[in-house]
Order: C-alpha cells, then structure tokens, then sequence
C-alpha cells in the first residue's frame, strides 16, 4: 500500500535564492530515498528549484507544465514566476538539443533555420566561456598550491642552526619539496674563508666557478640576463653545473643571488626531467621570493 505523509510547511529562506536552495536539499534527500514529493502552494517558479533537485540523477527527467502560457520570460534577469521556465530549458543543454532537432524536422531539408544556427553557435561560445571559467579556476588552486609549496620549502631553510645542516636541508627535503631532481648551489669568489672552504668540500651540492661563469650561463640561451629568475627549457645536461645530477635535465630555473654587495656572486640552480616543468612564460614571483628569502639566509653564512 501507498503511504502519504505530510512534511509541514517549508520554511522560507532570507531571499528566493535560499529558497530554492532548501528546495533543492528537501527533495534531493526525498529523491534517494525513493519518495515521491508532492509540493503545494507558493509561486509557480519553486518548479525549478524542484527540477533542479534532479541534477545529481544520471536518469532522464521527464517535466510536464501545464499552463495557459509558457513562462519562458527574460533569461537575463533574476528568476521569477514568470521566466523559471526559460531558465530551466536555457541550464540544460540536453533539452535544448531536443528542442532545436525537433524544430528542425518540423522545418524540412529546403528550409534554413537560422535560429537553430544561432542556438548551435550559442552553444559553442558558452562551452568555450565554460571551458575558460574551468581554466581560470585551475590556474588559481595551482597558484595556491605553488605558493604553499615554496612557503614549505622556505621555513625547512629557516631550521638549521649551523652551515653544514643548512646545506643538508637544501639537498634532500627542500629538493623533495620543490618536486625537482637536481640542485646546485654555483657560487663565484676569490674570497676565502671557513665556510667557502667547507663549500668546497660539499660536493655534489656546490660548485666553485671561475669569475663570470654564472652570467655566461645565464645569458647563452636567454635575451634576458638581468632579471633574478630565468626560466627554460633548452638545457645543456652536459654542463658543469649539472656534472653530478642523476637524471637527464630537460628544464631549469636559473635563481640569481645577491649576498648584500659581497665579493660572491651565486646563482640556485633547479633542473626538472619534465620539460614543462620551468618554462620561459611562467610566472616566476614566487621563485623570485623563494630566491630573495635564500639569498638572506645564506648571506649570514658566508660573512
């Protein structure tokens, strides 16, 4: 037997739009649990908020209005009871294609449908804006997560207490951190002292070049010299600064350092087998952030 239960009145939200959305949670949950609502009173626009509760079904939804008019009103503008019905056919992209196939047939082969044409077309740039919202909502949680990322790998630098764990950090968990398979600390001086010394002898990590060695690297595959960070993607594996790296290095970052006016010049180098890993076009702030902090820490070590 069939049992009818009466659920009380709904109560309202602050605005139609809260409304709608405790229409849509009431009857979602009536939905899985197999009972069939039956909604009366109010305005005849809380139809969409009921159709709208069918979003998360994978079965077609058959909707029957029964009307002296067709409500279909100013999509453009906020839903009322007079449009609901145009913003329901205007959401779902499956009754919209029935809608202009069937106009079609009725028109016949000879018979151009310029409306159809529009709504195809219509179709196709709110995919692409669709598409483009996607991208921009993609590109935002990647930031997000590179900056999270660099945050990590700079409060690692700020734990050691002395050089040697200093660099230590540097060439396990902040190589970890940054997903890359190679780093090399490449300074320039004639300056000798404890810490220079100790440098040498931190090999395969750092790496003592003769002066200019740093910009003639910098600049033999870029226009741009100058700037702190460089970034690309045309790699000489075979040069010095990767002499001890494990893997083949398809792509880099070029992290130029400036010890407060020293005698030492250093550049961070970051090299990726994945050559869309550092690209000559990316953004490169926080790179330039992640250089600015390292430079600053290592310079207490070098005086």
């Amino acid at each position: 037997s069939t049992r009818i239960a009466d659920l009380g009145n709904l109560i309202l939200g602050e605005n139609v739009e809260q409304t709608y959305g405790r229409i849509i949670s009431l009857t979602s949950i009536l939905f899985e649990k197999n009972i069939i609502p039956i909604i009366i009173g109010g305005s005849q626009d809380l139809l969409y908020a009921n159709y709208r509760a069918y979003d998360s079904f994978k079965n077609t939804v058959n909707l029957v209005n029964i009307d002296s008019n067709f409500d279909l009103g100013d999509s453009s503008k906020p839903i009322n009871n007079l449009s609901y019905l145009g913003k329901i056919i205007l959401e779902d992209p499956v009754l919209m294609d029935a809608l202009v196939e069937a106009q079609s047939q009725l028109l016949g082969s000879n018979i151009i449908d310029l409306r159809g044409i529009a709504m195809t077309q219509l179709e196709k740039r709110l995919e692409k804006i669709e598409n483009t919202h996607n991208d921009v909502i993609s590109m935002a949680y990647e930031n997000l997560s590179g900056a999270k990322q660099i945050q990590r790998a700079i409060l690692k630098l700020l734990e050691p207490n002395d050089f040697p764990s200093f660099i230590k950090k540097l060439s396990t968990e902040v190589k970890e951190i940054l997903n890359v398979e190679h780093i090399s600390l490449v300074l320039e001086t004639n300056v000798i002292n404890e810490n220079i010394t100790l440098l040498k002898n931190l090999n395969p990590l750092t790496i003592i070049v003769n002066e200019n060695s740093i910009k003639n690297y910098i600049t033999s595959h870029s226009q741009f010299g100058s700037q702190t960070v460089t970034l690309r993607n045309n790699v000489d594996s075979t040069h010095q600064f990767y002499q001890n790296a494990n893997s083949k290095i398809l792509s880099e970052a070029l992290l130029s350092l400036d010890f407060n006016g020293s005698n030492i010049e250093g550049l961070l180098v970051l090299g990726s087998n994945q050559k869309s890993k550092f690209a000559p076009g990316q953004g490169t702030e926080l790179l330039t952030f992640f250089a600015n902090v390292f430079e600053r820490n290592m310079a207490r070590w070098l005086t």
